[in-house]
């Protein structure tokens, strides 16, 4: 991915993938938007090297993220260590879950936040 990919690109790998996992006998992931405003409050080192806690992700949104948080397939990052955690991002990753994603970086609907 890079800044001169197109919404024609991912579309094309959308529907690849769709394809690939139709032919294993996966479940479909729909397609859901995905939150596009990030804000980055701290390095990702420094959201590493905080101290942290674990809590409800319903109760992170404004807080800063510990951890990064992806969903497998495809290996996306939705939430970097460092961004602020916002409303949509979290309700994002709600959706995913539901559809049956994994959503590396949030364990039992807990996420680590600074």
């Amino acid at each position: 991915v890079t800044p001169y990919n197109r919404h024609s690109d991912f579309m094309s790998l959308f529907h690849a993938l769709k394809e690939i996992v139709t032919d294993a006998n996966h479940p479909i992931i729909p397609h859901i938007s995905a939150p596009v405003i990030k804000t980055r409050t701290i390095s990702p080192g420094k959201g590493l090297y905080s101290p942290a806690e674990t809590v409800e992700l319903s109760h992170a949104i404004g807080r800063i993220a510990a951890v990064s948080v992806c969903m497998y397939p495809p290996g996306s990052t939705i939430i970097c260590m460092g961004e602020k955690i916002t409303k949509d991002a979290v309700e994002y990753i709600g959706a995913v879950l539901e559809e049956g994603a994994d959503v590396i970086g949030i364990t039992d609907g807990r996420i680590d936040v600074v």
